[in-house]
């Protein structure tokens, strides 16, 4: 039912009115229902646009976040997570920034599923110097002392190259701090 109000020129809010409804007659007529096609709309972006960026929001499996480019830029991740990244264009670094709270976390990170990209990987600490931490080619791993805050795990090409192809894989994991050495043997 359509329902028109008399102020001044109305012939074109009825015409207006009268396409959308007719719109949503046919929208009807074939066994589709508006609300739920705007509900599938709204759930497609918001699934595409979380595959995408690098939002923490406890997703395990995520693409990254241009630009991610610097200590500044990071895509800040939750550990415990995979992430689908490319290095493009040549020369880019991708840069991920995570929070460690607990003196003792031991920090993993692996670079997996590449084909044409010769990866290296950085793990730096918080602070405005950005200490170094830890480097390999695929994999690094260290345990984590003080300072505690924003760590950064950087991945790139060792020899300068990328491209839309040079994809990869990065997984970041934290587990927990060692408990420490007791004096007597523990029972088991």
């Amino acid at each position: 039912m359509v329902h028109t109000v008399k102020r001044g020129n109305s012939s074109s809010r009825k015409k207006e009115v009268c396409t959308v409804m007719s719109l949503i007659k046919r929208v009807n007529s074939s066994r589709f229902y508006l609300p739920a096609v705007v509900a599938l709309i709204v759930l497609f972006n918001f699934v595409s646009m979380t595959m995408l960026s690098g939002c923490d929001d406890k997703n395990s499996k995520r693409g990254e976040n241009e630009p991610n480019n610097s200590f500044e830029t990071c895509n800040l991740v939750r550990p415990d997570i995979t992430i689908n990244a490319v290095v493009d264009p040549s020369g880019d670094d991708d840069y991920f920034c995570f929070d460690v709270d607990e003196e003792g976390t031991i920090v993993t990170g692996e670079v997996f599923d590449f084909e044409l990209l010769t990866p290296f990987i950085e793990f730096y600490g918080p602070g405005p110097d950005h200490e170094l931490l830890a480097a390999g080619s695929t994999f690094v791993e260290d345990e984590v002392g003080l300072p505690l805050g924003r760590h950064f795990i950087v991945v790139g090409d060792s020899n300068g190259d990328g491209g839309p192809d040079y994809n990869y894989k990065l997984r970041i994991t934290l587990s927990g701090p060692t408990p420490p050495p007791t004096a007597t043997p523990t029972p088991t």
